[in-house]
């Protein structure tokens, strides 16, 4: 190492040396002050917390009261047995699967294209339902449509897959 190294290194290492020590004058001297205000400014954390509030809350209406009215939560289980004895794959097919498999938008197979279904029958149906059910390359979870149950999707899935046989 040459004379003019050593002078550099020297140099280097006594800058680094005051710049650790004012590091660790500062740290100290921010948890001094820091503990001085923390106590006097425990009021001000009451304004400051009401200062920064959201503006505005969102009201979703009263909780169900499920547990307090066994009763009425039996026409409740009829009502969604009759809903879902009326259930029409095809209208729901319509309405939630149309946009994409009525018209090929972002590579799904088309309803009534065998050639395209084929190799999807193949997999099997329980394998259509379960990319149904949890979304498959372009396609959204439940086709978009959160509402529907498994079984539903499955009546959809049978029924688009009819339409190709």
């Amino acid at each position: 190492m040459t004379e003019q190294d050593r002078q550099f290194m020297d140099r280097f290492s006594l800058v680094i040396g005051v710049l650790v020590a004012y590091t660790i004058f500062l740290i100290f001297l921010a948890n001094s002050i820091y503990d001085t205000y923390a106590v006097e400014d425990a009021p001000k954390a009451d304004t400051v917390a009401e200062r920064i509030k959201p503006v505005g809350e969102v009201y979703v209406g009263e909780a169900p009261k499920i547990a307090a009215e066994p009763a009425a939560a039996a026409p409740a289980a009829e009502a969604l047995a009759a809903e879902a004895a009326a259930f029409d794959p095809a209208s729901t097919y319509q309405t939630t699967c149309f946009a994409c498999h009525g018209t090929g938008a972002a590579g799904a197979p088309m309803v009534g294209n065998k050639d395209a279904w084929a190799p999807r029958i193949a997999k099997g149906v329980d394998t259509l339902v379960s990319h149904a059910m949890n979304g498959f390359n372009a396609m959204p979870p439940k086709g978009g449509n959160m509402q529907l149950t498994e079984e539903q999707i499955r009546a959809i899935v049978e029924y688009m897959t009819a339409q190709a046989q």
